[in-house]
């Protein structure tokens, strides 16, 4: 009985996301029929650019901090968790997704966001249920304040049972590394641009490094350097600045709840932060680490407690590991929508060369530093794979196209990065590569599966069957690639063609559509050539 109750729950949840997905591709193929495909862009930045309110934070410890913005921090953490990020599943639904549903099912539209930005969406002629969107909102804002709750004493347990090493930590210099990977940690010996070492190039020879992956605690071992925290401090506080904290973040939950009874739901949805944030302006100066990195992948949203460690003289450091972060636009009269980078407020940015320095520096006006480190590359997996790549051959580099449903999520103000053209880089490649007799070598950026579209994966494996195409293992690092290739191109606009130029490769950007500016500041200064004439003159240049 009880099996026949799951495959039905299983059937009903296939269905109604079938159902989700057939109006998500309706509502594509409505925006895209009126010219309407850049609505929802337009719509991000009215949502990224419009205050949700007026007031100053009551906190102090937020006081006296140049340039803070509480307004502001409540908006990134919106921005982040409900507007900017991509549904990644049937189950979890987008900003984006429940536009198109809304379009593609002829319903209004549902989802949790507070009124201000209902109004936004409304402006926008769409039909807004809302009812049922505040109802969700208060929801959403409720499970981030029980979540808060919950993380409180979280702290508080970790400070209770924290290990006896970190007594050794007192007067180290320290680097915490948010969400640093296993195959950056493995890699991180044999791979000069990789993240640990750009951030150990000018520390003291015993820097200790903390990061919270527990992931990596299996291959650290006993390592004295290597500390896995879930707390970014480098030693214990004491029992005074534990009751201080407890008692505080009792506050804290009871003052929120208390403002959320009065329709003020901004410390609701922060509480998490606002406790860590308070947890960090408890203790004292010397149990923080001296520098703090976070990848670009969540680069909308700022945590609070960020701004806290800056107020105590150490370092928050975004850094970026790639350098594609630029849509791509095939109209000159058209601009790129840049309002998800407008709202940033780091103060500090780890940048590849100067072309990001420029797009950083034109987008944010908050206060900034901006330190050119050279590529940061992710690491590789297979750390004991061999690559041999035949002497006459060119490697390539592409951006795998995703399923339809998949990639109309997106949103992309041109289909660009669509099978057709995917295919017809590949092929045009191939063709010349062939008639030259010499390899294509050709590596993906990752093993996505059947998220890549059916044409793409049985293109890939036509081309398998070929002796002049080489397949290499997506796991392996692009770094290992390009340096010992004899020349790459790769698909607009690709970090793998600045790696290549960073080894002194020849490298240039292939577009096979003729479509996109050759001069377009996206390319970061890595040639463009258009069409197979131009395809054909360059591999003669470099292949024999």
């Amino acid at each position: 009985m009880l099996e026949i109750l799951k495959n039905k729950l299983k059937y009903v949840i296939s269905r109604v996301a079938e159902k989700r997905a057939l109006n998500v591709m309706r509502g594509y193929k409505i925006l895209q029929q009126g010219d309407r495909i850049h609505q929802i862009e337009s719509i991000k930045e009215t949502l990224s650019t419009t205050q949700l309110f007026k007031k100053t934070t009551e906190h102090k410890i937020f006081k006296n901090i140049e340039g803070f913005s509480y307004e502001l921090s409540v908006r990134q953490f919106i921005l982040h968790h409900f507007c900017h990020r991509v549904s990644i599943s049937n189950s979890f639904i987008g900003l984006t997704k429940a536009l198109l549903i809304c379009l593609g099912g002829n319903k209004r539209f549902v989802y949790p966001i507070p009124h201000q930005w209902q109004n936004i969406i409304e402006n926008y002629k769409f039909s807004i249920h809302r009812i049922k969107s505040s109802f969700l909102w208060i929801l959403a804002v409720l499970f981030f304040w029980t979540y808060g709750v919950f993380f409180t004493f979280r702290i508080f347990w970790e400070l209770l049972s924290i290990k006896k090493h970190f007594k050794n930590n007192q007067n180290l210099s320290a680097v915490f590394i948010k969400d640093l990977s296993v195959k950056d940690y493995l890699s991180h010996k044999n791979n000069t641009t990789n993240i640990i070492t750009i951030a150990l190039k000018d520390a003291k020879k015993d820097t200790l490094i903390l990061h919270d992956n527990k992931d990596i605690l299996k291959y650290t071992g006993n390592s004295s350097q290597f500390q896995y925290s879930f707390l970014p401090i480098i030693e214990s506080p004491n029992i005074k600045n534990i009751i201080c904290f407890f008692l505080s973040s009792l506050f804290l939950i009871i003052s929120s709840f208390g403002k959320l009874l009065l329709n003020k739901w901004e410390d609701s949805i922060l509480l998490k932060e606002l406790i860590l944030a308070n947890f960090i302006y408890i203790i004292p100066k010397t149990a923080l680490p001296q520098l703090f990195l976070f990848d670009h992948s969540k680069f909308v949203y700022r945590p609070l407690w960020t701004y806290i460690v800056e107020k105590k003289e150490a370092k928050p450091v975004l850094y970026f590991y790639s350098t594609n972060n630029e849509s791509i636009i095939l109209n000159k009269s058209i601009k790129r929508s840049n309002a998800k980078w407008s709202v940033m407020t780091w103060s500090n940015y780890w940048v590849w060369n100067v072309e990001q320095f420029d797009f950083i520096k034109q987008l944010t006006s908050f206060r900034n530093n901006i330190t050119i480190t050279g590529p940061i590359l992710t690491g590789n997996i297979l750390l004991n794979e061999k690559i041999n790549l035949p002497n006459n051959s060119v490697t390539v580099f592409d951006v795998q196209p995703q399923r339809d449903f998949k990639y109309e999520l997106l949103c992309e103000p041109y289909e660009y990065y669509i099978p057709s053209i995917t295919n017809q880089f590949l092929d045009d490649i191939f063709d010349i590569v062939k008639s030259k007799k010499a390899t294509m070598v050709y590596k993906g950026k990752r093993n996505i599966g059947k998220v890549a579209h059916y044409k793409y994966r049985l293109k890939i494996l036509e081309f398998s069957k070929e002796n002049d195409f080489m397949n290499i293992e997506s796991d392996i690092s692009a770094k290992d690639v390009c340096d010992i290739s004899n020349c790459v191109i790769s698909f607009p606009f690709t970090s793998t063609a600045l790696i290549a130029k960073l080894y002194g490769k020849p490298t240039v950007y292939y577009d096979p559509t003729g479509k996109i500016d050759k001069h377009d500041p996206a390319a970061y200064g890595i040639s463009i050539i258009s069409g197979r004439l131009e395809l054909k003159e360059w591999l003669s240049k470099h292949l024999r």
